[in-house]
């Protein structure tokens, strides 16, 4: 007699990495920016940003660091400046975003701040938010779109 057992685990609609993926228009305090970021929750997290003013010109591009996403909804990163017009490269950001639904920026928001390095990563990896330190700003267009990996059950 030939047999076989089969033992494995059951998953509840196991995807790939959280993640928080955009390309939109912020309107923002010092005017409208463009903002496009992909932030994957991956060991290491991977993923960059780009942010330009458009009044300015002045911009960034930035590595992700960080990434935690902390409800179906929201999730947190923090980026590295790693090029910029301005004197920022160096420096460290932490972004909230908020997905209001889809398509379209129904309710999207996004929070953003220059951060020290030890906050930043201490408020990603535990899930809270510096909110002092951060600026809101509404999506005018575009979408931001925050997916949340399923967990094992």
């Amino acid at each position: 007699m030939v047999g076989c057992i089969l033992v494995g685990t059951a998953f509840a609609g196991v995807g790939p990495a959280s993640k928080a993926t955009g390309g939109v228009t912020l309107d923002a305090p010092w005017g409208e920016t463009l903002f496009t970021f992909s932030a994957h929750e991956t060991t290491p997290p991977r993923g960059e940003a780009q942010f330009r003013m458009l009044t300015t010109g002045q911009y960034y591009h930035a590595k992700v660091r960080c990434v935690n996403v902390i409800a179906p909804d929201t999730a947190l990163f923090v980026l590295e400046v790693t090029s910029s017009n301005e004197p920022w490269v160096g420096l460290w950001v932490f972004i909230k975003v908020y997905d209001g639904g889809t398509p379209g920026t129904k309710g999207d928001l996004a929070w953003g701040g220059f951060v020290d390095k030890e906050v930043a990563l201490e408020h990603c990896k535990a899930g809270t938010t510096p909110d002092d330190l951060l600026t809101l700003s509404s999506v005018l267009r575009g979408n931001l779109v925050v997916n949340k990996r399923q967990r094992e059950i």
